[in-house]
This record gives C-alpha cells, sequence and structure tokens, in this order.
C-alpha cells in the first residue's frame, strides 16, 4: 500500500472526521497535536510533496521544530523523500533522523530552505546544517547522512513503538494528475543519480499512476483509520524493568504491612494482659475480697438436733446427731509495764522521772539526763516527775539504768518540785 505510514508513541487516536492527509500542511497539524502526547514516529514509504498554504504550515513547523527531540523520522530502502519528507527530516533532531543505505534525500528549495530557516528549523549559513547540504541542489543518499553524522543508521536501530494506538495517515484528495507529476519528479531524481537510461525506465514504470478509482479506493478504505496498527505491537521487553521493580515494590510494602500488623497485635495483647493482671491485684486488695458470706457460714450447734416425729427411721438412723460445743473464753495475758531483770546488785541512785516510763524513758540524776528501763513489770512505773531509784545495768557497755520503785528514807533529801 502507498502513502505515508505514521505511528506515535503514546499516541491520540485521531476522530474520523479529523483532515490528516491531502496536503503537507494537514499532516503537519496531525502531527504538530499529536507530539504535545509524546513522541510521534512517522515512517515514509512514498515520496511526500511539500504543498499546502506557506501561512498554515507556519505555526506547525513552529511547534514541531521546538519539541524536536519528540520527532522520530524514519526513510526506509529506495524511498525518495521529496520536498516534504526532506523538510520533515530537517524539523527532527539529529538523533530523531533514521535513513537506509540506499534511501534518496531529495534537494531542497531555496524558498523552502528560506521557510525552514526563518523558524528556527535550520541554519543554512553553517557548513554542517543540513538545509546547507540539501540547499545546493544536489540529492544526497542515507549512507551520505550517516556518514557525515547528520542521521542515524535505520538498519543498526531498534525503534519501538510502545504501547500507544497506532494511526494510518495516507494522504487523501489527490487526483491522478497530481499522483504522476510527484512520481515523475521521483524518476527524475534517481536519473540524475543512477542515469539518464534507468531514470527513464523508471520514469516509465512509474508514469503509471494509480487510476480514478484505485485512487477512491485507497481514499476510501485508509480515510480516517485510527485503529492499532498490527504491525506497530509493543514490545514485551520494553517494560521488563519497570514491572520488576513493581515487584519488588510490591512485596516490601506486603512485609510491611505484616509486620506493622503482628506489632500491633503484640501490643494490644500486652496492654490486655497489664490491665488484667492490674485489675486482678486491685479486686485481692479490695475489702471484703475472699471473705466467706455471713448467710453460707456454718452456725456452731449448742444441743443435738431434735427428730422430726414425720421423718423417716432410715434417715434418722443413717444421719448421727452433732456433738455438742461449747464456747470459750480466751483470757488475755496481763499487761506488763516493764522488764523483769531479777536481782540487780549495786548501789542504787535517787532519780527524777522525765518522761514516762513503757518501760524505756529518761530520768535526771544531778541535772543530767540518762536513759533507764523500767524494771518492775508488775507495777506501773512513776508519772513524769516521780522519783525511781536507779542502778547500773549488769551488762558491758551498756548506758542504760535500771528504774526501781523509790525507798522513801533514801528520797527525803533528793525530792524536788
Amino acid at each position: 500500500m502507498s502513502g505515508l505510514l505514521a505511528a506515535f508513541a503514546p499516541a491520540v487516536p485521531a476522530a474520523a472526521g479529523e483532515p490528516c492527509g491531502g496536503t503537507f500542511d494537514r499532516h503537519l497539524g496531525c502531527w504538530a497535536d499529536w507530539i504535545g502526547e509524546g513522541t510521534v514516529r512517522v515512517t515514509l514509504d512514498r515520496t511526500l510533496p511539500f504543498d499546502g498554504a506557506a501561512d498554515r504550515r507556519e505555526p506547525f513547523e513552529r511547534t514541531l521544530s521546538a519539541h524536536s527531540e519528540r520527532l522520530l523520522v524514519e526513510v526506509p530502502s529506495r524511498i525518495h523523500t521529496g520536498q516534504g519528507g526532506t523538510a520533515l527530516l530537517v524539523l527532527a533532531d539529529r538523533k530523531g533522523r533514521l535513513v537506509a543505505d540506499d534511501a534518496v534525500i531529495d534537494p531542497l528549495k531555496p524558498g523552502t530552505v528560506a521557510e525552514l530557516a526563518a523558524h528556527g528549523a535550520c541554519h543554512p549559513k553553517e557548513t554542517g546544517d543540513l538545509c546547507a547540504r540539501l540547499g545546493k541542489g544536489d540529492s544526497l543518499t542515507g549512507a551520505d547522512l550517516v556518514r557525515l553524522g547528520l542521521a542515524g543508521d535505520l538498519s543498526r536501530t531498534d525503534t519501538v513503538s510502545g504501547s500507544g494506538a497506532g494511526s494510518s495517515a495516507t494522504p487523501t484528495g489527490e487526483t491522478a494528475a497530481g499522483k504522476q507529476e510527484q512520481e515523475q519528479e521521483q524518476g527524475q531524481g534517481q536519473g540524475q543519480e543512477q542515469g539518464q537510461g534507468q531514470g527513464q525506465e523508471q520514469g516509465q514504470e512509474q508514469g503509471q499512476g494509480p487510476t480514478q478509482e484505485q485512487e477512491q479506493e485507497q481514499v476510501t478504505g485508509n480515510g480516517g483509520n485510527t485503529g492499532p496498527d498490527p504491525g506497530t505491537a509493543p514490545d514485551p521487553g520494553d517494560d521488563a524493568g519497570w514491572d520488576t521493580a513493581t515487584a519488588v515494590l510490591t512485596v516490601l510494602c506486603a512485609v510491611l504491612v505484616l509486620l506493622l500488623g503482628l506489632l500491633l497485635f503484640l501490643i494490644r495483647r500486652s496492654a490486655r494482659s497489664v490491665a488484667v493482671g492490674a485489675l486482678s491485684r486491685r479486686s485481692l486488695a479490695a475489702q471484703g475480697v475472699g471473705a466467706v458470706p455471713a448467710a453460707a457460714t456454718p452456725r456452731p450447734r449448742t444441743r443435738p438436733r431434735t427428730q422430726m416425729p414425720d421423718e423417716a427411721t432410715t434417715r434418722t438412723r443413717a444421719r448421727m446427731p452433732d456433738e455438742a460445743t461449747t464456747r470459750l473464753r480466751a483470757t488475755p495475758a496481763p499487761r506488763s509495764h516493764g522488764r523483769h531483770v531479777g536481782n540487780v546488785p549495786g548501789p542504787a541512785r535517787p532519780a527524777v522521772v522525765r518522761t514516762e516510763l513503757h518501760p524505756q524513758g529518761y530520768v535526771e540524776v544531778e541535772h543530767v539526763l540518762y536513759r533507764a528501763v523500767w524494771a518492775e513489770p508488775g507495777r506501773p512505773p512513776p508519772a513524769p516527775g516521780g522519783l525511781v531509784d536507779v542502778t547500773e545495768a549488769g551488762e558491758r557497755d551498756s548506758d542504760v539504768l535500771y528504774a526501781f520503785p523509790p525507798t522513801a528514807g533514801r528520797h527525803a533529801k533528793a525530792t524536788r518540785p
């Protein structure tokens, strides 16, 4: 199928009514709209004329020139680019030009060079520029462009159209005469490079342009075709790195979620255990916990149980009467008022009680306070201000005195107010 095949990635399918064919300016309009969405890949499989209104081409050429890094132009083997195809190569970046070795790059007319230079697409005054090479009126082959570093070798470059939908944008609405004129230009270009005889032969073969019925069939079959291009299937290996990264991130997220859930479970379990333990200790420490209810406490029986008249004899024999119990009252131990020390040898001295002796306190002897212990458990000690007899303790290194009831004759002179 002759025409212009354009595939782009990612691509935005055009509506069936969009005018994407016919003239060069309409093709530029479609590509300018698509280039805003991503890379546009254009494969030339026929000669493309540089036709259409110049004022309509201007904004589209500026847009494509501004996004030249997104424009990818491929020229297959034995294809003549024509004025439009060569202009499209100029609009693309150097890395976006892929040509076959035997592809023919037609020269540019001075008006085309001036138009592209005005839009900033090329610089004809620079020696290494593509416009400077093609503006001299001589055709170049794809091998020449690759040798000059102005394009890449199509046979050594693998291009992938991506996951976007393909679109056939074959020019429509052209007349048979116009197509014959384009094919005559192609025949003349080949004749200049391969010889006059071969150019005439090829011009005769290509001079048999398609009939009006074939042209109409081409318009009907290809106009507005926006379906996916089966020849530009996405490469499954192109997304292998992305799939691997996604799988790793998914596994890491799953592990983190599991660890977080386990941590929350352990925290809740620990909090529940602490709460239960604290409640148990508080409950056991509460008043009345563990006590037997009064209603359940058995009351002691003070006399044997009286048998009822209507009670069965067998039951009376089987049950033995309870033994009588007697309540006992425990006698409290007598209160001791001091320490029993027995007979303590040694002289006794009078002293005045200054603090209560229960059983230990302080007594005053010759204006000096000493610690003393009441040594008569059977008698209560005197109150502070009372008189006692004190003796030294029998233990070695003891500074405690033993206090006894006073002797009347001894305290006649020791009495103090």
